[in-house]
């Protein structure tokens, strides 16, 4: 599959332009594109699932009420061809570029999913504040500008690349992505495996069980849950890595929160035998039914950041009042564009 990704510098950070199908195509091809060492596992064919035709859904639940049930599609389906993205170049220039960023405002990243490191690719799901949050911690900068691929997790994204004249016009977050590239692989690569690191044990023995009934052609090869610090010693992540490594997976769902996860996730993926790494935050929760996603009409309106900041006023007042900071880089992004 030849890929085509184009990237666009929104108030410091390089943003990917791919909407969601998009994006779950390229992760989905990403997440097999280099077998993990000694993987000797027998190829496996999927039979009819429950007696759907080509082409025909099934609903297995109503993600809107419950968030550990998703749509799954029927396997028969025709491979799907090459991506391009349809973005332009915006006219834009920031004094504050990320290294991927080749041109004054966009890069533009060619080839097909052949690896082109020996480590796993990995992404990561950046919203304002975690934008603002780089801009005053040089680690999770490092981290976010090391990521392969970098989402618009968030409404004010997608809104500062409206203001900047650019291409992003779609949310891509961990709650999509999770759902969305399991149902993907669960239709067309049965046995991929999946492990998963953080939250804790109960909710990890409870993902296990909900994952094995609603993607039953994908294979839970484990779970770890570290102990919750925030700095972990040189003995508790070489204990993790071992882990990760020696349960064989192809994707690895790593739910320890921002940005500690981003920042474990670029210090220690060249460690590991994976072929994607994705940085989910809350996800585990949201599949277990421990926290309930938002109502479809936040979602669609882009008010998520309120429904939850109204849940968790103490714990996500500070992170609301980077918002109104990441606008004001934007608008000086746009203002010395302009010069």
């Amino acid at each position: 599959m030849n890929i085509q990704i184009k990237n666009e510098n929104i108030a410091g950070v390089s943003f990917c332009t791919l909407d969601l199908p998009k994006t779950i195509e390229l992760l989905a091809d990403w997440s097999g594109d280099r077998p993990p060492a000694h993987r000797g596992l027998p190829s496996i064919k999927l039979p009819p699932k429950d007696g759907v035709g080509p082409g025909e859904w099934s609903v297995v639940g109503d993600r809107e009420t419950n968030p550990t049930t998703y749509l799954s599609r029927a396997k028969s389906k025709e491979p799907l061809p090459g991506l391009t993205s349809e973005a332009t170049s915006s006219p834009l220039t920031c004094p504050e570029l990320s290294r991927r960023n080749d041109s004054p405002v966009q890069s533009q990243v060619e080839g097909t999913t052949q690896p082109k490191t020996s480590h796993p690719r990995w992404f990561a799901c950046v919203n304002p504040h975690s934008v603002e949050s780089a801009r005053r911690d040089p680690e999770f900068k490092a981290a976010v500008e090391g990521a392969d691929l970098v989402t618009a997790d968030g409404t004010g994204i997608v809104i500062g690349s409206i203001i900047l004249g650019g291409n992003v016009r779609d949310r891509v977050c961990g709650p999509d992505i999770f759902p969305q590239l399991c149902d993907y692989l669960n239709e067309r690569k049965a046995g991929t495996r999946m492990f998963f690191l953080g939250t804790n044990d109960k909710t990890l023995a409870a993902l296990e069980k909900r994952f094995g009934e609603v993607y039953p052609h994908l294979v839970y090869a484990g779970g770890f849950a570290p102990p919750y610090r925030q700095q972990f010693s040189e003995e508790e992540n070489s204990e993790m890595v071992e882990r990760i490594n020696a349960a064989n997976a192809d994707v690895l769902w790593v739910g320890l929160g921002a940005p500690k996860q981003e920042k474990w996730c670029h210090q220690n993926v060249h460690k590991l035998n994976v072929n994607l790494v994705g940085p989910v935050g809350g996800v585990f929760d949201f599949f277990t039914g421990r926290v309930k996603l938002p109502p479809k009409w936040a979602q669609e309106l882009g008010m998520i950041w309120l429904w939850r900041l109204i849940q968790q006023p103490r714990r996500l007042l500070r992170r609301n009042l980077d918002a109104p900071v990441f606008l004001w880089h934007v608008f000086k992004q746009r203002l010395f564009s302009n010069r």
